[in-house]
This record gives structure tokens, sequence and C-alpha cells, in this order.
């Protein structure tokens, strides 16, 4: 869950300096070190553990506090002297201060932190992390800031200012190349996306700049990278991996894992522009590839022309995914940041083959996603870390399940129904210590023409999914969840078009968030529901920011189009109200409504278990 507890009360911006002395002793999913003082975490940015520092706070939580390294006052033996001038201040890099090779324990270290803590596997086998042989001037894709005088750089984190830049040490030579000639002179756009191919010596600049200053060419729609000796065409939007070494890497590891014999049929789910498919098409009999994004799939046709046993279909994993599963021997799987969808891993539990190989660059969802495999009929052999992002705390994955006897499903035992598939509630039911089975809900209603009455008609849509979902005497809980801004409702996007309509005309602006939580008691009939209000206000991203994020598929589960919690989108800029109402279900509501529908067999949130948000809001006495 560390992608989705977030914090909403007390908070306090530190006005002044102040400085903590602490020992640092462990190291945090998004890179910081992290200390303890009086049983309070400190989390510090360039820290090293084993380190002892004073540490210049930046924030104070209820609970925990934010800074960063002042003085090293006793330097692990893994620090090292950074490279890059920008490094603190531009924000790309993280790790530049550590020694690469302890950057890649680290990132193992991680990686199983996430498989022990989220998946509830202390024992699952995770390997030395794979490094790069060249862990500098590796990235062949960089977006870039640019402000209103022309001047490009990146945009820091924690205070969204503008660091120009003459050159990017992780960055391909091409690339900073392009850099030189443009810097200052790009004043007519917001953002700047560059792509290069060292293997090609093609590249791509978006957007077309008509300024008489530029004298290269800019705007092209796609460029031609290599991968194992296949040629790719890569449109604009499409995704490919920034580590083109590394890239080969994870192909062999993906191939080794599907295993010695050869299998019949390989699917590769979420397949972009056809990277696993076309280069592991000789490793099977047959192999079909499905991908939903546009561009991507004329990439993948492109790039797939003469291979006769690959097939690449157009549409989504889930709805392509039930044609083809009963025949599959291995899957493939590589999805966003977000994880598999909801359905694909019940089609997997349900029907999944012998094999799956699931490629991730986000170890949480990883590890979310490998609890449910495993509770249903899946054994993990191993997860490999890829550094495929030296010098900063991501790192790509590769984790290998085999198919063992199905569990016995012990529905009949669970207290609760959850009407709803969406992976962010099942998540936060998960925080209520106590056991449920989700299902999936009746047709949602349509949409009201206006806001009026919005609180009303959330609410009864929940109750409507309750009771359609009612089984035996159990408890059945559901939630729906809407946004509105201007007096215009808005739900989940239907398409990748309505997705952008969505984010663009959210943004800049506050909008509300209105969720309606019903509960159930099968035995005796009685409903309950409430509805949670929260106020939000977006930033104002770029419109290559929206298309980046609704080509990455993450938009359309989501009322609104977008994630409070997107650690890379980060669309939010602040919020009044309940921090899980905008993930999509405020627990107080939950709880008050589960206590009216005479739901009492145990406390409510074991002690411990209370994320910092719901610990800092005036409403925390309904949990506990």
């Amino acid at each position: 869950l560390t992608a989705i507890t977030g914090d909403c009360y007390d908070a306090r911006v530190m006005t002044q300096e102040e400085l903590m002395e602490l020992t640092l002793d462990d190291i945090a999913y998004l890179g910081e070190a992290i200390g303890r003082v009086d049983g309070q975490v400190v989390f510090a940015a360039y820290g090293i553990p084993g380190e002892r520092v004073r540490v210049r706070l930046r924030r104070q939580k209820r609970r925990y506090m934010v800074g960063e390294i002042a003085e090293v006052l006793e330097p692990s033996e893994h620090r090292t002297e950074p490279r890059c001038p920008y490094f603190g201040a531009c924000g790309g890099c993280q790790w530049q201060h550590i020694a690469y090779g302890h950057q890649l324990e680290l990132k193992r270290r991680v990686v199983a932190e996430q498989f022990r803590r989220i998946a509830k596997m202390p024992e699952a086998e995770v390997c030395e992390t794979v490094g790069c042989d060249e862990p500098w001037h590796y990235r062949n894709h960089v977006r870039f800031t640019v402000g209103k005088s022309g001047m490009v750089g990146f945009v820091r984190r924690e205070t969204h200012a503008l660091v120009g830049i003459e050159s990017c040490l992780i960055s391909l030579p091409r690339i900073n190349e392009i850099l030189a000639e443009l810097q200052g002179r790009t004043g007519e756009s917001s953002a700047l996306s560059v792509r290069v191919s060292a293997a090609t010596g093609e590249w791509l600049v978006q957007p077309k700049l008509k300024s008489p200053e530029v004298l290269m060419e800019t705007g092209q729609k796609a460029y031609e990278d290599e991968v194992k000796g296949h040629r790719f065409r890569i449109s604009a939007s499409s995704f490919f991996q920034v580590n083109a070494r590394m890239n080969e890497v994870l192909v062999d590891l993906v191939g080794d894992a599907l295993g010695p014999e050869r299998p019949g049929l390989v699917v590769d789910a979420y397949a972009g522009v056809g990277t696993f498919a076309v280069c592991l098409s000789g490793r099977a009999e047959r192999m079909v590839a499905i991908e939903e994004a546009p561009l991507a799939v004329k990439d993948g046709i492109h790039n797939s022309r003469g291979i006769e046993n690959l097939d690449y279909r157009v549409g989504r994993t889930e709805e392509l995914l039930p044609e083809i599963i009963a025949e599959a021997d291995a899957v493939i799987l590589d999805p966003p940041r977000v994880g598999c969808h909801r359905r694909v891993m019940t089609m997997l539990c349900e029907q999944g083959p012998q094999r799956l190989v699931y490629v991730s660059c986000n170890p949480a969802t990883l590890a979310r996603d490998a609890l449910t495999l495993c509770d249903e009929g899946y054994a993990l052999e191993r997860v490999t870390p890829v550094d495929l992002f030296p010098q900063t705390y991501h790192v790509e994955c590769v984790a290998v399940f085999r198919r063992e006897e199905r569990k016995a499903v012990r529905s009949a035992h669970l207290e609760v129904i959850l009407a709803s598939q969406s992976p962010r509630r099942r998540e936060l039911l998960k925080l209520l210590d106590f056991e449920f089975e989700a299902v999936e809900p009746a047709d949602e209603e349509a949409l009201p023409e206006s806001a009026a009455g919005i609180e009303e008609w959330v609410k009864r849509a929940a109750l409507s999914k309750a009771e359609s979902a009612v089984r035996g005497d159990r408890v059945v809980i559901a939630a729906d969840t809407v946004v509105v801004a201007d007096d215009h409702v808005l739900g989940k996007p239907g398409s990748g078009e309505a997705a952008r309509e969505m984010l663009k005309f959210l943004r800049g602006r506050r909008h509300r968030v209105v969720t309606g939580v019903a509960a159930v008691n099968g035995s005796s009939g009685r409903t309950a529901t409430e509805h949670a209000v929260t106020f939000v206000r977006m930033r104002g991203y770029s419109d290559t920011e929206i298309d980046e994020v609704v080509e990455a598929r993450s938009t359309l589960d989501k009322a609104g189009a977008y994630a409070i919690q997107d650690e890379e989108f980060h669309p939010v800029t602040s919020y009044t109200g309940c921090y899980f109402n905008v993930v999509g279900l405020p627990l107080c509501s939950l709880a008050r409504v589960l206590r009216s529908v005479q739901f009492h067999r145990r406390p409510f949130m074991r002690e411990g278990l209370m994320p910092d948000c719901c610990v800092h809001c005036p409403e925390r006495n309904t949990l506990e």
C-alpha cells in the first residue's frame, strides 16, 4: 500500500531550518534513507543506511518527518562523490551519492521488502540485481520542461521549481547535443520530449518547433531503434524501455523464464510495440501479442512483418485474453505501473497456464498481484531485479510463476462481500483486518446530466451495487465515485479520447470528488448508506503529459481519468477532506455504514494498521 497511503491532516511545512541528528538504518521504496527518533520515522533524501547524519527537516507529519541530509557525521563506506553538478537540484537522480555496486544491493533489498510486507512472502527468492555495464549515458528518452524564457531543464519533485541544465549525465550523448542546440530557443512549448537510438542514429523531438532559431528537424512522428538484431519503429507516444542495453538483458531473462521446452502458444499481454513478442517469437510454436494503444498497435504490426508465427491482436488484454487463455502454455505480462487489470487477474487465477512471466517497473503492484496469484494456485519461483535505471531508485523486475494445484476456495467462511473489482478498493479493504470476497457488481447506472442532488445519486448507485451482490447471510459493501466540476459530473472515461478531454477539463481547476458508500446485511436485510466529499485542485499539466498518461492505459478505470496516488503524473496540487475518498473508498464512511447494519464482530482496525492519513483525520475515532 505504499503507493496509496498519503497524508491530509496535521501536516506542517518547516518555516525555519531545523536540524536533527540520527542514524540511518534502512532504505525506503522511493529512495530515501530511513532513520527513527523517539519512535517517529524520518525520511532523509540523499542518505545511505548505516550513516550518522544531521538532517534538515522540510515537513513534519503526525507520525513521520521528511528532510534531506545537511551534514554527514559518519559516512557509509558506499558513499561516493556525485558526478553531476545538478545532483540534488534537478531531482532526476536520487542515488548518485551511492557507489553503483551498493545501489544494486539496495534495489534488491527494496524488492524483497515489498514481497515481505505486501505479498506476505518473507521467504520469496529475490535474486541479486542484474547491473548495467555502463551506468552513465544510457537513457534514450528524456522529457524536459521548458520555462517561459525558453530555458530547458527538469522540475524539482518537492518545489516544482525549474532547474535549467546544460547536459544530463545519464542521457545518451546525442540527447545532450540536441539539448545544447535547443536550449533557450524553445519558449513556444512548455515541454520537450527527446528520443534517440544509439544503434540506428535516428532521433525524435516533440513537439514540432516553428521558431526560426531552431535549425534542426523536429516534430518527427516516429523513429527506429534496435533490440537483439530486430528493428523497431517507435511512435512519439509509444512506450519503449529507456535503456537499450539493459532492454536486451530483460528480453533474455524473459526468454529463459519460458523454460527449456518450446511452448506451443505464448501470449504477450500488454505487448506495446512488440519487443518481447518479436524477439522471442522463435522460442514458441505460436506467439500472440495483445495491445490496445492505437499507435503502439500500428508500430507492433509494422515491427512484426515477416514473422509468420506471430499474431498481433488489437484490443484490451482483459477483453481478448479470454479468447486464447485456455490454449496458452505461457503468458508474458508487462502491464503499466498500476499492475494487471482485475479481470486479467481473475482469468489467470481461474484458467491461467502453467507458466507466467511478470515484468514490472513497480515492485509494490507486482507484490500485490503476486499475493493474488499465489493465493489462487500459483507458486513464485523467483524474482530478478534488473537495473534499467542506474543512479535512480527505480527498478525493473522479472517474476516467474508456475501453476500448482488450485487451493480450496474459502469464500463460504469470508466475512464480507465487496461488490467491486477495483484494485484500489481491494487494497484499502485489506487495511480493515477482515477477510472478504470481491465480486463483479451489476452494471453501473448512467451518470446524471447535472450535479444537482449528486450526493443522493452516489448513495443510490452504491446501494444498487451492494444489493445486486447479496449472497446468503453475509454483509455486502459497495461504493460509487464521481468527479464534479462546474456542474459537470464525470465518471470513468469510456475511451482514451474521453480521458484526454476529462484531464484537459480538470486541468488547473478545483473540483469535488463525491463517493457514495453502502452496506447490506444479507441476514437481516438492513441497509445503510453514506457519502463523502473531498475538494481537489489540479495542477497545470501539459498536453504532452496527458498524452503520456493516457497512452500508459492508466486512466480508463478511474473517475475523472486520474489517480491522486499517481507518483509519476502527480496531477493533484492540494486537497481538503479525505484522501482515501479520492482513491475510491472513504474508510470512516465505510466504518459507519458497517456498524449501521450491525457488523460488530471485531475491532474495525487493528493497532498498527491505521494509515497516517486516517490517524491524522479528525474523524479517526470512527475507526478505533
